[in-house]
């Protein structure tokens, strides 16, 4: 048999001719004849009628061929791309039915080359895919409801995406009313711009309110405007609802236009009705800021206050009318002030002449004592000259200051004085004569004096040098208010060290 050469998917017919018994070819057919479209080398052992064999054989070659390329080359932003058949062919056919290397095509769509090699003679088919070169999109806009988001896309078939608020995923999620524009880039470097809107759907507003039924304990829920549906935490599904606890209430509901979920709550909170009577107690002189609570509309006390929070400085039972700020609902409650008196106090002094010390006594039904010298008993021993002050606090914690200067005088006669200063605890200038002025009080007048009381904030509210000078409880030309007063005092007697003493003092009128 003969050899062949042959083109790339061409085929050859292997004849072993005929007046043969049998046929078995290397490729195990058994027939005269075989097709052939591989290289490579085929046999056939042949047998007649006599039994005889011989065997034939053949060689099939492939020839080489020019591989052929088609490149696309687009026209951006024009409908336009141009197909080139690349590689050494001397033919070509297209199956548009041009004829030349290249063409130019407006169409997308597949093409397809026939092309006949130079050197073999061989025939050469390739095809394309000529796509969509972006140059415009139509503007796309969306209607959302407030709070949702939507997400937008230009399309998938883009080798880059770049959109107006610096993004660059090919999807992006969108949540208010807005305007993007987003560049796309294919893989030909073509670009294009769509831009798309995205609007908020116009929804009715929702609107709670609240009745609260007085001096009861519910109260009614009512959701105003216009929708279709509604569904309460509750699981109601009526446009109102009524409950019987205090408590944050939702509903979310459904317009009727939109289509879109509003959601809204409020909060039932107690509707007053009744106070508790409340009991308070403070010491004499001090005062006390009381308040029914707050969160009301309004108030209204007995004594024409309508504050939420008033001082009271004395014994005093208040009523205090309030008004709720949602329900409008009142309540009556009831507030006593009651004044305890501060402890009193005494001291007494006994000297020991056989040890010169002086036992200092603070008298009183007080419960803790506090000495200026840091004890903490009711009597202390002394050997000391000086001032010696005293507070003592009772189980209300209401207290009362008293000081004792001891000292000793010699006289001409050798003889030794004892001075005592006393500084009264409280007084009571409502001119009724009795504990009208604050006075210290000595056994002996001093020869030098200075005497400083100050408020709670620190302002000195009276000074003299004037030992037979007393505060009458004016301060700036006006009465002094109700309050614990610190003073402190130098006193000179004698030939001694001026010395210095201090203590506290309750004004009440």
């Amino acid at each position: 048999m003969p050899n062949y050469e042959i083109c790339p998917n061409d085929t050859v017919i292997l004849n072993a001719g005929g007046g043969f018994a049998s046929y078995l070819w290397s490729t195990g057919q058994i027939t005269q004849q075989i097709i052939v479209t591989n290289a490579g080398n085929y046999s056939v052992t042949v047998t007649d009628d006599n039994g005889c064999q011989a065997i034939a054989t053949s060689f099939v070659n492939l020839k080489q061929s020019a591989d052929i390329s088609l490149s696309v080359l687009f026209l951006c932003n024009n409908s336009q791309a141009q197909i080139t058949a690349q590689g050494g062919f001397s033919s070509y056919i297209w199956s548009t039915a041009d004829t030349t290397a290249s063409i130019t095509v407006a169409n997308t769509g597949m093409y397809s080359v026939t092309a006949t090699d130079i050197l073999s003679g061989c025939i050469v088919v390739d095809s394309v895919l000529v796509p969509t070169s972006p140059d415009y999109f139509p503007t796309q806009t969306y209607s959302i409801c407030a709070g949702d988001s939507i997400e937008i896309s230009p399309g998938s078939d883009f080798a880059s995406y770049l959109w107006s608020n610096g993004a660059t995923s090919e999807k992006i999620w969108v949540k208010t009313a807005d305007t993007l524009s987003v560049t796309v880039t294919d893989d030909n470097g073509c670009q294009a711009i769509a831009t798309s809107f995205v609007n908020l759907k116009q929804s009715a507003d929702i609107s709670l309110s609240v009745l609260f039924l007085c001096n009861n304990s519910q109260a009614q829920i009512t959701a105003q405007g216009s929708f279709s549906s509604f569904i309460w935490s509750t699981a109601d599904t009526t446009a109102s609802i009524t409950v019987a606890n205090t408590g944050m209430y939702s509903v979310t509901a459904t317009d009727i236009l939109s289509g879109c979920i509003v959601v809204d709550s409020v909060l039932v909170t107690t509707s007053p009705d009744y106070f508790p009577t409340q009991t308070y107690s403070i010491c004499a002189g001090d005062s006390i800021e009381i308040s029914p609570g707050s969160g009301f509309a309004s108030y209204l006390w007995s004594n024409g206050a309508t504050s939420e929070k008033i001082w009271v400085k004395t014994a005093d039972t208040l009523d205090v009318t309030v008004s709720d700020s949602i329900s409008g609902c009142k309540a009556i409650g009831k507030i006593i002030v009651n004044t305890t008196p501060p402890p009193i106090i005494n001291l007494s002094v006994q000297f020991n002449a056989a040890n010169d010390t002086a036992l200092i006594t603070a008298n009183s039904t007080a419960q803790n004592y506090q000495w200026s010298n840091g004890a903490q008993t009711p009597q202390i021993t002394v050997a000391q000259n000086g001032l010696y002050s005293v507070t003592v606090t009772d189980k209300n914690d209401c207290f009362s200051s008293d000081s004792v200067y001891i000292s000793t005088i010699n006289t001409n006669n050798n003889d030794t004085i004892t001075i005592k200063i006393i500084a009264p605890t409280a007084f009571s200038p409502n001119h009724d004569h009795i504990n009208d002025r604050f006075t210290l009080f000595a056994n002996q007048a001093p020869t030098q004096f200075e005497l400083h009381i100050y408020n709670r904030w620190g302002q000195k509210v009276f000074y003299t040098t004037n030992y037979a000078q007393s505060w009458d409880g004016i301060f700036n030309q006006k009465p002094a208010p109700n309050g614990s007063y610190a003073w402190w005092a130098k006193a000179k007697f004698g030939n001694d060290a001026p010395l210095q003493f201090q203590g506290y003092v309750v004004l009440l009128r």
